[in-house]
């Protein structure tokens, strides 16, 4: 249940009622191939032009700080 409250945290609050969080799991967080700087810009812009986050709370959009690689 913690994982839960925790991803619940991650969605604007008038999703909240929307959501089912039964059907999550560490797999929406977590991207196991190659995602690219391109990939991230235009995922970022997609969710910006639809308003799904608030003026302020979509974070930086900065790659370097939302990705990490395991890659040598």
């Amino acid at each position: 249940m913690l994982y839960f409250c925790l991803c619940l945290k991650e969605f604007p609050q008038r999703f909240h009622e929307m959501m089912d969080l039964s059907r999550f799991g560490p797999g929406e967080r977590i991207v196991f191939e190659p995602y690219s700087r391109d990939i991230f810009e235009e995922s970022f812009r997609w969710i910006a032009e639809r308003n799904i986050f608030s003026e302020g709370e979509m974070g930086s959009g900065n790659y370097d700080e939302a990705v990490i690689s395991l890659a040598a």
